[in-house]
This record gives structure tokens, C-alpha cells and sequence, in this order.
């Protein structure tokens, strides 16, 4: 029952004054506590959705980054593209006028057909003219002896074209005509070249001596051209000469050879060869 006494209030100790305020400050500090996890509990809420949208940012960037470099690749693919197919209708267009350049000096390639004629082989002894072998027979060591293998070229210029031929291989053998000079053909003109080697006795002493191409093979390579040298066409012919063989020391000379042959027509070496073209030069050169 409450005490109406206002005495009783004033006479009593202060500690019971206290007891309905005693717990106030642990309701504020348990408050403040609850306020404090409530916002760190806001904050990490927060941090982490913050943190998704953060990696979902990250992601998207990516995914744009990845998309720009396709994007410039494909870009880069296409131009590479572009750029090849530029080149390969560039090189069609160049191939087509060399195509054309050609078939008009095709136009103006003179024909000529180079052969060869084998002669009988020839000997001097001792200094006395050259005379022909007639049969086979033995030539001593100490025999001062030349032999002399030779043909005749002959050149025919079959078309309507004035032809340049030079000469220009004549291996191990001379020519009637000198080095360097080449010889003109008119429109069905023939000219003849007269080709010869000669070789000492004392050159053919061992079977070495004889598998030497100087001694037993004649090579001829021949430059057909038109009068403007625009066009070229290369030719070759090989004569076989084996004439000699050793028996010991002594040599062997026959005027018959293993594989005869009397005429050799001179071959194409390579396709035709554009001068005029290859150095870059336009048209038909006015001399043709």
C-alpha cells in the first residue's frame, strides 16, 4: 500500500530512491548495441549486394571486351580478305596483258631450224696436212699426232621474219665466224657455221683423258631472236665423237663411232623467253 506519509519518503535511505532509475543506462547501452548490429548487419547487406552488382559489372565489361575484340577481328578478317582478293584481280588483270604482249610478239618470233652434219675425223702426224682416218689403227706414245673432229652447222630461217642467231656455247670447240657475231637470216635465207676441234695425242693417255667431255663431245647452244630482240628462243645440239679407246699404253683410233650418227637437229632448252617484256618494256621495239 502506498505510504501518504511525506515524512516516510524524507526519512528514507537514498538507495531506494535509485532503484526505478537503476536500469536505464543498460536499456541505453542494450539499445545502442542492437542500433549498432542492425546498421553493420544494413552494412554488410549492402557490401554484398554492392560486391554482386560490382562483379556483374566486371562480367558485363568482360563480355563487351571480348565481344569488341570478335568484332575487330572479324573487321580485320574481312579486310585481309578484301585486300587478297584485290591482289589476286590485280595479278588476273597483269597475267591477262602479259598474256596478251605475248601472243602479239609471238607475232614477230622469226623460225629457224639449226642442224648439225658430222664429218670424218681428220689426223696429222709429224706436222703433214690433216688427211682422212681411213681404218682403225694404233697410235704409238711417242707419235707427235693431232686428230681433228668437225661438222657443219646449218641454220634455216623457215618463216617470213628476218632472224638474229648467236651462237652462243660453243664448248670446247672454234667456229668459222667470230666470238660474239651473229648472223642475220633473210626469209628462207640459209648460212652455214663450220665447227672443229683438235686434239693431241698426248691429251689422251689414260682412260681419264678419254671420259673428258673436251675430247669426245660437242655441245652448240643457239639464240634465235627477231632483228628488235624481243623474243628468244633457246636451242641446243650434242655431237658424240668417241673416235679413241686404249689398249694399254697404246691408243686406239677408229674412224667409226659407237653410236653413229651423221645429222643432229638442235633442240628447245626452255620456253621462250620475252626480253623486251622482262625488262619492263612496253610494246615492240621499232627494229622488228
Amino acid at each position: 500500500m502506498l505510504n501518504l506519509d511525506p515524512l516516510f519518503y524524507l526519512s528514507a535511505p537514498s538507495s531506494m530512491i535509485d532503484i526505478p532509475w537503476e536500469g536505464v543506462p543498460n536499456w541505453i547501452s542494450a539499445g545502442a548495441s542492437i542500433l549498432t548490429l542492425f546498421a553493420a548487419v544494413a552494412a554488410a547487406i549492402f557490401a554484398g549486394r554492392a560486391a554482386h552488382w560490382t562483379k556483374q559489372q566486371a562480367t558485363a565489361a568482360a563480355a563487351q571486351t571480348t565481344t569488341a575484340d570478335e568484332q575487330l577481328k572479324l573487321a580485320r578478317d574481312g579486310a585481309a580478305k578484301a585486300q587478297m582478293q584485290l591482289e589476286k584481280q590485280q595479278q588476273d588483270a597483269t597475267r591477262a596483258e602479259r598474256r596478251q604482249s605475248e601472243a602479239r610478239l609471238d607475232g614477230i618470233a622469226p623460225v629457224v631450224l639449226a642442224t648439225a652434219r658430222r664429218h670424218n675425223l681428220t689426223k696429222s702426224s709429224d706436222g703433214e696436212p690433216f688427211q682422212p682416218v681411213a681404218h682403225r689403227h694404233e697410235v704409238d706414245a711417242r707419235t707427235d699426232a693431232l686428230f681433228r673432229t668437225s661438222a657443219t652447222i646449218t641454220f634455216r630461217n623457215l618463216s617470213d621474219k628476218i632472224a638474229r642467231v648467236d651462237i652462243t656455247h660453243p664448248a670446247h670447240g672454234e667456229l668459222s665466224i667470230r666470238s660474239g657475231e651473229g648472223i642475220i637470216l633473210s626469209p628462207g635465207e640459209r648460212k652455214e657455221v663450220e665447227w672443229q676441234r683438235t686434239i693431241a695425242r698426248a691429251a689422251l693417255r689414260s682412260e681419264e683423258d678419254l671420259g673428258k667431255t673436251e675430247n669426245w663431245w660437242m655441245t652448240v647452244e643457239i639464240w634465235v631472236r627477231d632483228l628488235g630482240m624481243n623474243v628468244r628462243d633457246t636451242f641446243r645440239f650434242g655431237g658424240d665423237f668417241r673416235h679413241f679407246s686404249l689398249d694399254g699404253s697404246r691408243l686406239i683410233v677408229d674412224p667409226e663411232l659407237p653410236f653413229p650418227w651423221e645429222d643432229n637437229v638442235a633442240e628447245p632448252t626452255s620456253p621462250r623467253i620475252y626480253e623486251r617484256l622482262d625488262a619492263g618494256l612496253a610494246g615492240i621495239s621499232p627494229a622488228s
